[in-house]
Formats: structure tokens, sequence, C-alpha cells
């Protein structure tokens, strides 16, 4: 009966494709659509603000999978999903038609958030899309001086991409340091003294609370303070917003930032949430969590596609987060955020090299610059929930 159901999967991301490729491999063969709202194939957006923002850039996205993995999928591009209707199980698209489901999953992801403050005017950017990533590595080549609205790593990597082109680049942060969201305050700290180091002007505890223009294009930004900084091009990364907007009229759907969902990612009968739209119980601490990492949307595909085939598994997470910058490959396994203790094991030169973070007595998160090898133990602690003594006790020399 499964093997003939009628399976919509909404989002061409990466979530959505694990979907797909995860039902055809376990020989699901009921019919498969695919609905994107862009009409370009299935890419990987983690590239993006890597790779694809930096000087000779390839003009086409990375492709998420290869030409014959959608093979047997009814792959609609460029449509937008508008509504949808658990009662009667159908997908309404913005072209007129509709599509009826047995299995719905929703991968839409998120969209930037775009503050008031920072609109209204030409020469301001923000960076989800392949489309985006070329309108900003163009005005690059053209800029004079860059702004960038927020700390996080999406800015942070423009801000190394502009510094390569030897721009003069301010970013403005809310937080007390660059990346405190990814890092902490302690470690988010020596990476805001590297980007200072290596010439970007860094205002942290600032916010932006309007733009000047000159005939219609961005000239200035004005800070909370009264500052004035130059800027003919100005990125906005202050964060995401799920895309939940089209499920809004289905009162089956609890919408709460992301689609609401059970432990198995199922957010109502035959309805599953995947990726960054999903927030879903944590089956150990019973919190409702959302997680904006291709690790997750990826892990998430795999396991909801498992469940509607009968499965039913709990979905368990282990976050991780990689950022390239100034010549550093910076990664992190699970979380940092409110730590009990923060402990650097190796020092580095100008940033710390591994560093392990301990709350209620367990390993929970890890950060590593160039340190894949060292990090992998720390990454079995973190999911053994192992306490920081043990797994340093584990790692001494025999």
């Amino acid at each position: 009966m499964i093997g003939a159901a009628r399976v919509v999967v909404v989002g061409a991301s990466r979530a959505g494709t694990t979907v797909v490729g995860t039902l055809r491999a376990r020989g699901f063969t009921g019919s498969i659509t695919l609905v994107g709202d862009e009409d370009v194939m299935p890419y990987d957006r983690t590239h993006l603000s890597k790779e694809g923002i930096r000087n000779g850039a390839s003009s086409v996205a990375a492709p998420l999978c290869g030409p014959d993995d959608l093979v047997g999928t009814d792959l609609r591009l460029g449509t937008r999903a508008v509504g949808v209707d658990s009662t009667s199980r159908t997908v309404h698209l913005d072209d007129g038609s509709e599509l009826p489901y047995d299995g719905l999953f929703v991968a839409t992801g998120s969209a930037p958030r775009r503050p008031h403050a920072l609109s209204g005017c030409d020469g301001v950017y923000v960076l989800r899309t392949f489309a985006d990533a070329q309108r900003l590595r163009a005005a690059l080549a053209r800029a004079s001086t860059v702004l960038i609205v927020g700390g996080g790593f999406v800015g942070a990597e423009i801000a190394v991409a502009a510094r390569e082109r030897e721009l003069p680049v301010t970013i403005v942060e809310a937080g007390a340091t660059l990346l405190e969201r990814g890092l902490g305050e302690q470690v988010g700290a020596e990476w805001t003294e590297l980007h200072r180091r290596r010439g970007v002007t860094v205002h942290c505890g600032r916010t932006v609370v309007s733009l000047n223009q000159r005939d219609g294009r961005v000239d200035a930004a004005v800070l909370d303070d009264g500052r004035v900084v130059p800027a003919d091009l100005v990125l906005v990364g202050v964060g995401a917003a799920p895309s939940t907007d089209w499920l809004s009229g289905d009162d089956a759907l609890k919408i709460d930032d992301g689609l609401i969902c059970s432990e198995t990612l199922c957010a109502a009968p035959g309805i599953y949430a995947v990726g960054d739209v999903a927030r879903w119980r944590d089956r150990d601490t019973g919190e409702l969590r959302r997680i904006e990492h291709w690790t997750n949307a990826h892990a998430q595909g795999r396991v909801a596609a498992g469940n509607f085939l009968g499965d039913d598994q709990a979905f368990v997470s282990m976050p991780y987060v990689w950022s390239d910058q100034y010549g550093h490959r910076l990664q992190i396994y699970g979380t940092t955020r409110n730590p009990d203790t923060v402990r650097v094991l190796d020092p580095g030169a100008g940033v710390s090299r591994l560093v392990v973070y301990e709350a209620d007595g367990r390993v929970v998160g890890a950060v590593g610059v160039d340190a894949a090898k060292e990090l992998l133990p720390w990454r079995r602690a973190i999911a053994r929930q192992q306490p920081l003594d043990d797994a340093l006790r584990g790692l001494a020399p025999k």
C-alpha cells in the first residue's frame, strides 16, 4: 500500500532532496513530486557564503544531487506552494494547480530577516539563494565601501570575501562579539580580534537605525550611538525566519518559530517537517528545538522519510557547522550556548585551536580550528553525554 502512495515534497533543498533519495533507496515505488520555488536544479546553499561569493567563483550552483538521482520524480521548479489542506490532503500551488498527497514533507527552509530600517534603497543585499549570491558577487566587484549588519557566520564569511578584494569593511553586531551565538562570548572575542587584525572595523553592541541614501542608493548607515558609517554596499545578515506562511491557513498545523512536530518529525497525520522549518520536540529534554544547519537538514530528511515508511524513529540531533575564514577551517559540534564551563585545551595562535563546552557536568559542545582529527573524540563524548573529566582521562596518554 505504501509503495503506491503519493508523496509531495515542498522545498528543493538539502532536506527535501534527502527525503526523495531516501525514499527511492528504500524501495518506495509510489509517485514523488518535488516542488521548488527557484527555477534551477537543487543546489547546495552552504557554498553560497563561502566559495560561491569569492573572486573566480563558478557561475553554476553546486548541485545537491547527480543527474540521475531525481529520475522518476515530478519536478515542479519555479513553482511556489501557497497553501495546504490537511483534511483533503492537497497542496495548492501558485500556478493554480493542486497536488494530492498521502505523504507531505515540508522542507521550505527559512528566509532572511529584513528589518524595515534596512530597506527602501538600492545597494542593500541579503544572501539566501544562488541568485542572491550572483547579485552580491557582482556588487562586490563594483563596491568601494562595504557594511555588514550582523556578525554571524554569513556576515563573517562575506567580510572575508570583501577583504580578499581589499575593500574597506565594517561589521555592526548587536551582540557582545562576532559569532557569539555559535562560539560563545569568550571564543567569539578571539574571532572578533582576528577580523580586526585583518583590517575589518567591528562595532559590537551596536545596531543600525537608518540608512542614508543618495539618488536612491545607500550612501551611509546611522548607528544607534549617532555614528555615521559610509557604505555603498550593505549586506544584511541578522538571521532567518522559517518559511511557514503558506501553511498558516490550515488549523491542524501549529506554527511557532517553525512547524511544530513530534520527536518523529510528524506535524500532523501524513505531514512531516524537515530542515530549517522544523521545530521538533527533543526526545531527551522534551524541549522544542529548531536548528539551521545543513547536517541537521540531511539527517532529518533521512529520518522523516524512514518514518513515513513505518520506522517510528525519534530524531536525535548532533548539531554541526563549519566556516572557512582567513584560511582557517572552523568546526563546531554540539551546542556552545550557555555552558557552565568553557575549557581551552589548545590555545593555538591568535584563536584557540581546541575548546570544549560543559553543562551539568557533561560535554555538550566542542570547537576546533584546523583540528578535524582532534575533534573526533569530542564528537563521541558529546554523543555519549560524557562527563568532561572522564573524557579528558580517556584522551590522556597511556
